[in-house]
């Protein structure tokens, strides 16, 4: 591979991946030197060849590798990943769409939420670009970043280009973190036969499989029904295959078209369960009313009672597990705790803006902690 492919490469993840790569690459912390047994080599070649062979983890092996920050796009409401953005038809999605973009894109805190800036890709697949002009100048007037967000009113569909067209844009567009695609049906392969679960679950597998691929949220816009239930979300528009294959979704309701209060419900497997109340402005944006969140009491973490203020007091830290130990007075063992600072990394960057890594060195593993002003 010359130098210029391997600075465009994407790196992607093994799981995600639809070819695994032959080698196991997993970085597993150990004792032992760095060097490569051709024997064993040559042994696992000879095991993945075999046609039941499948990859497994020890619990042990998973605690030993530090995983990659999935950093929020918007704290407590869009991580990397597949989310829907659920609502009835002309009830103002595309407008929310647009606002989501707007403050991703300058990094303006939206609907009392932190957002961290990055670039958006909008396809506006059911406006023109005279509309997403005006509709974006009534709204905020002249964009303050417009290189920050970039747009398409066509696309080819998911699992038949789709893909390839916007891997395409992140390769000339460094800094994407949020894929806005309006609507769910325009990427949609017609059919005349009905849509089953089968089929729902993998159009959205297509959609998450790529947006895990290259660490970036997807939000895709659908309707709901007509028929009303209990719990809102069931009241997508298809089978549960939509929301079983994806993060999250988010269904905006308003209790009577005209009105100008609506209410979003947010659930996702890495979210609190929560509603959101917003109302439309004079021009056309959702202010934010309320929220009430379903959040539940952590149990305390006696690492991170101790980690976060030791941490917070010198600013930059860098030594071994053992000498971590010695200085925050914890009773647990080098292994524990860099196993569980693993577990807790993800935790320590979003909730206590410090960074955690470590490296092996010949004096041992080297634990790095600062805080990120």
């Amino acid at each position: 591979m010359n130098e210029q492919i391997k600075k465009t490469a994407f790196e992607t993840s093994a799981g995600t991946d639809e070819k695994q790569s032959l080698i196991n690459s997993n970085n597993i912390i150990t004792d032992e030197d760095d060097f490569c047994n051709s024997d064993d080599l040559f042994a696992e070649f000879r095991e993945e060849s075999n046609p039941n062979f499948i990859r497994t983890f020890t619990l042990g092996e998973l605690f030993d590798k530090s995983y990659d920050i999935k950093q929020p796009i918007i704290k407590d409401l869009l991580y990397p990943g597949m989310y829907l953005f659920v609502g009835a038809p002309k009830i103002g999605k595309s407008f929310a769409m647009l606002q989501i973009a707007h403050h991703v894109s300058n990094g303006l805190d939206l609907w009392d939420k932190k957002v961290n800036q990055g670039k958006v890709v909008y396809l506006a697949l059911e406006d023109r670009e005279s509309r997403i002009v005006s509709r974006y100048y009534n709204m905020f007037g002249v964009p303050p970043n417009p290189d920050n967000i970039i747009i398409s009113t066509f696309s080819n569909k998911a699992g038949h280009g789709l893909e390839g067209q916007l891997e395409y844009i992140l390769a000339r567009n460094q800094g994407v973190s949020l894929i806005i695609i309006d609507t769910l049906q325009m990427i949609r392969e017609s059919s005349n036969d009905k849509m089953n679960y089968s089929s729902d679950y993998g159009i959205i597998e297509i959609l998450k499989r790529f947006a895990d691929r290259f660490k970036v949220c997807l939000l895709v816009v659908h309707h709901t029904r007509k028929q009303d239930s209990d719990d809102v979300f069931d009241t997508i528009s298809g089978t549960n295959g939509l929301l079983g294959a994806a993060d999250g979704a988010f269904v905006m309701q308003k209790e009577k078209r005209g009105k100008n209060k609506a209410t979003i419900s947010v659930t996702g497997r890495d979210l609190p369960e929560q509603c959101i109340q917003i109302e439309r402005s004079a021009n056309c944006t959702w202010d934010f009313v309320k929220s009430d969140v379903d959040l539940f009491d952590k149990p305390k973490d006696k690492i991170l009672d101790k980690i976060v203020p030791f941490v917070s007091a010198c600013k930059v830290w860098q030594g071994t597990a053992t000498q971590l130990i010695e200085e925050t007075e914890l009773d647990i063992t080098p292994n524990v705790l860099s196993r569980s600072l693993n577990a807790l990394h993800s935790v320590l960057l979003n909730d206590y803006n410090i960074e955690y890594k470590f490296e092996r060195k010949h004096s041992g593993k080297i634990i790095s902690l600062s805080i990120i002003e």
